[in-house]
């Protein structure tokens, strides 16, 4: 009878201790997502710079939210912050690597001060087209490209969307060509290659914050500026530089950045669920960012705004002129990022 009872005692606390490896993930349990079976809700914050309403960035951004709320029926929460609510974009990058902010969408300027090599796609003249500059950035060198960002930085890229093919405006007079920019005071990013451009076209860089530019131009701290079209007209930059000329001298991208953790933390029909939106808000902000500088092109020019489109004569001066700025994108990028930067433009336009 003692032997019997010792027996049962033995495979009850045998199966007790199986019970509670089991439960652990003991036994060299696989470290993959779970399916998602529970009813966790996992909430993101996205921040941004650009304004909340009437904006190509934050409409995207929304229609995106909707969608993963319904399809995750609940189990994603994504709360957005526009405006620059959470910090400028240098703050927000270093907020997604400390895990503050989950995600986060960047220009390549501000990028670029945590990892230069994607500056080199910030080659004044670089592309011919901005689908050409989606064609690039759909591509495994951007592929590629996303991959140095997290090694150097620690923080995962998943989407390349668009900030905007960037322009000039000046409150003195219709940019035309080189000689018009002559020593003219342009507000740029805090991005060396822009600067670079500035100071080869004969204009003179002045790094200021995005958040002041407007009281810059107003006050006449600088005459002209560079930005893609639809952010002119939002930000309201038009009221107070009266010349526009839509030279596209450099194809900006809107990165999409996120805590590896954000993610990694998700069952695996979440992360299908939020990858899939991230690809479609790509192609939505895409074509948001091209419908809205068409719209509010339109609407500057009803405004009184003078835009002026470079003829092909006065386009060339502007190449040639900057012509040199590849060596100081190379010096900045590193010449492995170059040259597999222009290969894939080359390869593409065979």
């Amino acid at each position: 009878m003692k032997g019997k009872k010792l027996s049962a005692i033995l495979l009850i606390t045998l199966l007790t201790l199986t019970s509670i490896l089991t439960g652990c993930g003991g036994g060299g349990a696989s470290e993959e997502p779970s399916a998602g079976t529970d009813d966790t809700v996992y909430t993101l914050k996205w921040a941004h710079v650009s304004p909340a309403e009437n904006d190509k960035q934050a409409d995207a951004i929304n229609e995106i939210i909707a969608k993963i709320d319904e399809e995750s029926n609940g189990r994603i929460k994504i709360e957005h912050y526009a405006s620059g609510v959470l910090g400028n974009e240098e703050e927000i990058f270093e907020g997604i690597q400390m895990g503050s902010i989950e995600i986060g969408t960047l220009s390549s300027g501000s990028l670029g001060g945590f990892y230069p090599g994607v500056l080199a796609t910030s080659t004044p003249f670089l592309f011919q087209s901005r689908e050409e500059a989606w064609d690039f950035f759909d591509s495994e060198t951007a592929d590629w490209l996303a991959e140095q960002v997290f090694d150097n930085t620690g923080v995962k890229c998943i989407g390349w969307a668009e900030n905007g093919l960037r322009c000039f405006t000046s409150t003195k007079k219709q940019i035309k060509s080189p000689a018009d920019l002559k020593g003219m005071k342009i507000r740029t990013q805090q991005n060396p290659v822009t600067m670079a451009m500035v100071e080869a076209l004969g204009g003179t860089p002045q790094p200021i914050a995005f958040a002041e530019l407007y009281t810059a131009l107003s006050q006449g701290a600088v005459d002209g500026q560079e930005n893609p079209p639809s952010l002119i007209y939002t930000q309201g930059l038009y009221e107070v530089q009266p010349f526009l000329t839509l030279d596209y001298h450099v194809y900006d991208f809107l990165g999409v950045f996120i805590n590896p953790t954000a993610i990694e933390k998700m069952p695996a029909d979440l992360q299908e669920i939020f990858q899939k939106n991230i690809d479609e808000f790509v192609t939505i902000e895409r074509e948001k960012s091209r419908a809205y500088d068409e719209r509010d092109i339109e609407a500057m020019k009803e405004a009184g705004v003078s835009v002026y489109t470079l003829t092909d004569a006065e386009y060339k001066q502007m190449l040639d002129a900057t012509a040199s700025v590849i060596d100081v994108v190379r010096g900045i990028s590193g010449d492995e990022v170059m040259d597999k930067v222009l290969a894939q433009i080359e390869e593409m336009r065979k």
